[in-house]
């Protein structure tokens, strides 16, 4: 009789662990996920990040039409063209050295010292400089990126970037040439690290980025000459670079919000 009755209370013991892991499971299943519920794309935060390192950056460049002049006339340009001409022929080789390092680490920028040099060089020469330095960057990115992926995006140019890239490297890169061709006019730094994580071709990298310099490399460097000679065209041409540069992000960060913004006015007529 006593085993008849431990066995009863052993089975509703049972029976009720059952039913409390069903109850637990059904919980599980149609509990809310609230967790994703009302957070707006991440492109679009990061959009906005870049909008206002740019607001920044042209409150800064027009300190530079200020700056450069005045150096150059505290120097003198003479004396800054007798020292770059007792360089010889190593003063442009070392130019585009050190560029091309500025190119692989990112955050590194010559600044005032790269607008007065590429004066004193001259406008084709210049280009030509600019252009070899966006060519050989981008193929030393490429390479950079394929040994340590993600990591070195992320190191460079911080999380926010690192998402999108991660997102939408695969569906944007490698499409076609003149896709490519855009993505390196408006950032080759990124576009070039950024390319390392699909499976494009070098030779696809160095020829896309061959051609965004035919355009990128003459805008920069007239917009390094107009300084202090026609403030107006030099600003222009920075804000058309800046506005280039923002595309992508800004393209990605649109096509989020709309994809959110169906996605909230279908869970709204569905409460």
């Amino acid at each position: 009789m006593a085993t008849i009755k431990k066995n009863r209370f052993s089975k509703a013991k049972q029976n009720k662990k059952d039913l409390a892991k069903r109850l637990k499971i059904q919980n599980k299943i149609t509990k809310p996920d609230t967790k994703n519920l009302d957070v707006k794309p991440q492109s679009l935060t990061t959009s906005l990040k870049s909008l206002g390192q740019s607001l920044r950056s042209l409150l800064f460049f027009f300190l530079l039409l200020y700056l450069i002049p005045q150096i150059e006339n505290w120097i003198g340009q003479d004396n800054i063209k007798n020292f770059i001409n007792s360089g010889g022929i190593f003063a442009p080789i070392i130019f585009v050295f050190v560029r091309i390092i500025t190119v692989v680490i990112a955050p590194l920028k010559l600044g005032p010292l790269s607008i007065i040099l590429h004066r004193v060089f001259g406008f084709w020469p210049s280009v030509f400089f600019a252009m070899i330095t966006v060519v050989v960057g981008s193929g030393v990115n490429l390479l950079i990126s394929r040994i340590w992926g993600n990591k070195i995006i992320g190191f460079f140019f911080g999380s926010d970037i690192l998402r999108i890239v991660d997102k939408y490297a695969q569906k944007y890169f490698n499409r076609s040439l003149l896709n490519d061709f855009f993505l390196f006019v408006s950032n080759y730094e990124l576009a070039s690290y950024a390319s390392g994580l699909t499976n494009i071709s070098l030779k696809k990298v160095i020829t896309a980025s061959s051609l965004s310099s035919l355009i990128t490399a003459p805008m920069l460097i007239l917009r390094d000459l107009s300084i202090g000679v026609n403030d107006l065209l030099a600003t222009a041409l920075f804000i058309i670079i800046y506005i280039t540069s923002l595309a992508p992000v800004l393209y990605i960060a649109w096509g989020d919000i709309s994809v959110w913004w169906k996605a909230e006015m279908k869970r709204i007529s569905q409460e």
